[in-house]
């Protein structure tokens, strides 16, 4: 048990042997391509079309919630592929003791839903502060960089990112059979991934959500972090530089 906890992510595929290759394959493709598309669509800002007795605050809460989500697909499907051919393996293996096999996609769903939940929660914000946001934008980007850099560096970062990088440990101490099984893990892992996540998140929005420059960047960023041997160490390298980032913000 606790050789199996200090495995990280980037050891992972060596354990999903029982997996099938066309079948590791292709959930691999299949992930890659969803972030695929959605990177299409966010780069191509595509706005669901709605009704137009709807105010245009509540239109925008709608859209910015949408494109929170292909976001989310577009930037964390691959940091998450060996966290699903993980829990792909175990579900697998468990039909030798009796148990059903789970769909992969229940558990991705389970992810996706918490991460889309945190977008109502800023589409909300973003109704009520916006005209707050535009005023003060770069005091708060500053803002945002500073608080972001000093989270990366404290021991709540490394307990998500840990978390995040062996996953193994947490299949072994919160597996859950069934469907609402499979979405309460992905839910859950999906808490941890925002608490790895948010202050990368923050500065991403301070600096412009939609904006494919800046996605791909802290895309890039949260990859490292989740996968290489080094991520720990990139984590706090990354908030250093965004402290100093932040104070040059608000001293300009």
């Amino acid at each position: 048990m606790k050789i199996l906890s200090n495995i990280n992510t980037s050891q992972v595929f060596v354990h999903t042997n029982l997996l099938k290759t066309n079948q590791k394959y292709l959930i691999i493709i299949s992930l890659i391509l969803l972030s695929f598309f959605a990177w299409i669509v966010s780069y191509s800002q595509f706005y669901v079309s709605l009704p137009i007795f709807l105010s245009p605050q509540i239109i925008q809460s709608i859209n910015f919630t949408w494109m929170w989500t292909v976001m989310m697909i577009a930037m964390m499907l691959p940091s998450i592929i060996p966290m699903v051919l993980l829990f792909t393996t175990i579900s697998q293996s468990r039909t030798n003791y009796g148990f059903e096999t789970i769909s992969t996609t229940f558990f991705i769903f389970g992810y996706l839903g918490i991460w889309s939940s945190i977008g109502v929660g800023l589409a909300i914000i973003n109704f009520f502060l916006f005209s707050i946001f535009t005023i003060w934008s770069t005091v708060i980007t500053g803002l945002a960089f500073v608080v972001a850099g000093i989270y990366q560096l404290t021991r709540w970062k490394n307990l998500c990112l840990g978390h995040c990088r062996s996953p193994i440990h947490f299949f072994m101490h919160d597996w859950h059979d069934g469907i609402i099984g499979a979405v309460r893990m992905g839910s859950h892992h999906g808490l941890y991934c925002i608490g790895c996540c948010w202050g990368l998140m923050l500065v991403q929005i301070s600096l412009g959500m939609m904006n494919p420059a800046y996605m791909g960047i802290i895309a890039v960023f949260i990859f490292i972090e989740k996968i290489f041997i080094v991520g720990e160490k990139f984590a706090k390298i990354i908030g250093v530089l965004f402290i100093v980032l932040g104070l040059i913000f608000l001293v300009l």
